[in-house]
């Protein structure tokens, strides 16, 4: 494939799943073959379009129609947005959150991260960040395995795009 050698990163996600030994993908169109429109994957939320922006990608993408791009646009680090979705969990059962990333770009890098969450949403705890190699320009494959805590209900699945210090905004993924 030929890509475009842009200034700015892009993060295209796909196939993406959320698992428990037991039960398989719990992700709602975790591979972005269902779009709402070209800014919303179906069953995701889009976190903060002030900070990031959100794009369907059919150019860039590894085992699906579409891949999810994320544009970083705002400079530094903090600040760092993307898409979430909720699951329900069973507490003291093993998770894996993982995704492919493609990661053209040195301004930023993506990242995958699992919050437990209670009833109300209210988080508990989270992973550590899994990140994306900036200097690696090829898909990649992240994964996070957990183990949902006594009190969650949810596991609040985040695809991020994080900025270097004093990286420039622009970056994607």
């Amino acid at each position: 494939m030929n890509f475009l050698r842009r200034q700015f990163m892009q993060l295209s996600v796909i196939t993406i799943a959320v698992t428990s030994i037991a039960t398989g993908n719990l992700l709602v169109n975790g591979d972005f073959s269902n779009w709402e429109n070209p800014r919303q994957p179906s069953g995701w939320i889009v976190e903060d379009t002030t900070k990031a922006k959100i794009e369907q990608e059919a150019g860039t993408i590894h085992s699906s129609p579409y891949s999810c791009k994320i544009t970083r646009l705002v400079t530094g680090t903090g600040n760092n947005y993307g898409l979430r979705q909720y699951v329900n969990v069973i507490p003291a059962n093993i998770y894996t959150f993982k995704a492919w990333f493609y990661d053209d770009d040195v301004n930023a890098r993506g990242g995958l991260v699992i919050t437990w969450c209670r009833q109300d949403t209210s988080a508990i705890r989270s992973t550590s960040v899994v990140y994306t190699d900036s200097a690696v320009h090829t898909w990649q494959h992240l994964s996070k395995t957990d183990t949902a805590p006594d009190s969650a209900v949810f596991a609040r699945c985040l695809l991020r795009i994080y900025g270097f210090t004093g990286g420039p905004a622009g970056g994607v993924v």
